[in-house]
């Protein structure tokens, strides 16, 4: 491990040697200091070759990099790439940003990043256009009572019973309603339930991890892959392993199949083979049902990897943070979905970090 570090390191300080050169390549001074570290080690001989051999791979992948964006999907914005020592930065920035603005001293060319991961990058770019090109023929031929929104996109339905749906980025739900009973199953993303008394047909909104009951209420079910998060805005909903509708109707006294009861309020995870515990749903867990349902995200105080999970939910476009003490600098603020560039400005604003848009698809933010 602390050969790791020391590697790590050695890559850090050959990396800010390379920008520092490209962006004052006429400063002398600057040149004598870095001969004196380039001769002092072999290892920073090596390593500074591999930076400047990346940047120049980079560099041609960035001129050959036109993919049009509706062929990206939004898969995972966040590289786990550490550094040596990382440093928690316990400051809260807070800002908001709710539309574009102009920069005083933005840059639109295309810069490069050093590092030795350039087969991560375009293994990822291979990656992002075979999948997306499938899903995107895959969404074109929706079943009728399927909805489905596109990265970015949010929807509000009217269900046929007159309950309301307010669908979040890259969500799909079937409706399957009939005599006895109202089930729609979210396939995968995040919605908002508005549910319309009725006491002749239960509402059921299925998942893989077993299904949600209203009682004429309001409550947020969001998959989050590996667990469901279920928020009761308003009302009660009842939570069960199945969503068979007699095993849902009975009273069973059986742990397994009794049904847990979750308040107005309040919040809970479902996992595949249990339910987490009911608790209270902070300010900011109810803020942003709101705020999303605006077309804006709130933050406050959350650490910056964090946060850039929470917006790349919102493009196609990646971000990758290079330190861990970036990834743990804390911010707070509100965004506009639609208005990715005014989160990158504030970030760099906000915090001692530069940010490098390798192609339009692809941002690295790294240590100033």
């Amino acid at each position: 491990m602390e050969n790791e570090n020391i590697e790590q390191g050695l890559e850090d300080q050959a990396r800010q040697w390379y920008l520092r050169l490209q962006e004052d390549p006429g400063n002398d001074e600057l040149r004598e200091s870095f001969l004196e570290w380039y001769e002092a080690d072999e290892r920073h001989r090596d390593v500074y070759t591999e930076v400047a051999a990346f940047w120049l791979e980079i560099d041609e992948m960035a001129e050959a990099e036109e993919l049009p964006e509706e062929l990206l999907s939004d898969d995972e914005s966040q590289a786990a790439v550490d550094t040596v020592n990382p440093v928690l930065d316990s400051r809260i920035v807070n800002v908001t940003y709710l539309g574009s603005r102009q920069r005083k001293h933005a840059d639109t060319g295309t810069r490069q990043f050093p590092g030795r991961r350039i087969a991560r990058v375009a293994a990822a770019v291979v990656v992002l256009v075979a999948v997306s090109v499938a899903y995107y023929g895959y969404s074109r031929y929706l079943p009728e009572g399927t909805y489905r929104t596109g990265v970015g996109e949010q929807a509000q339905l009217e269900l046929a019973d007159g309950s309301r749906v307010f669908m979040n980025t890259d969500t799909v739900l079937r409706e399957e309603y009939t005599d006895n009973l109202r089930k729609v199953v979210l396939v995968n993303g995040e919605a908002i339930f508005d549910v319309k008394q009725d006491p002749v047909r239960p509402f059921l909104v299925e998942t893989d991890f077993g299904s949600t009951r209203a009682v004429g209420t309001s409550f947020s079910v969001y998959d989050r892959d590996d667990k469901i998060e279920v928020i009761v805005i308003e009302g009660t909903v009842a939570l069960h392993r199945n969503s068979d509708l007699q095993e849902v109707l009975k009273t069973s006294e059986d742990e397994e199949s009794k049904p847990l009861y979750v308040k107005g309020g309040q919040k809970i995870y479902v996992y595949d083979d249990h339910f987490g515990t009911v608790g209270q749903a902070s300010a900011l867990d109810l803020d942003r049902l709101i705020f999303w349902r605006e077309g804006k995200v709130v933050f406050r105080g959350q650490p910056l990897s964090e946060i850039v999970r929470e917006m790349a939910r919102y493009t196609n476009r990646k971000i990758i943070i290079t330190d861990r003490s970036i990834k743990q600098m804390k911010m707070g603020g509100a965004f506009d979905i639609d208005d990715f560039d005014a989160f990158i400005n504030a970030v760099e604003d906000a915090f001692p970090v530069k940010v490098i848009r390798v192609t339009p698809y692809v941002t690295f933010i790294i240590e100033a």
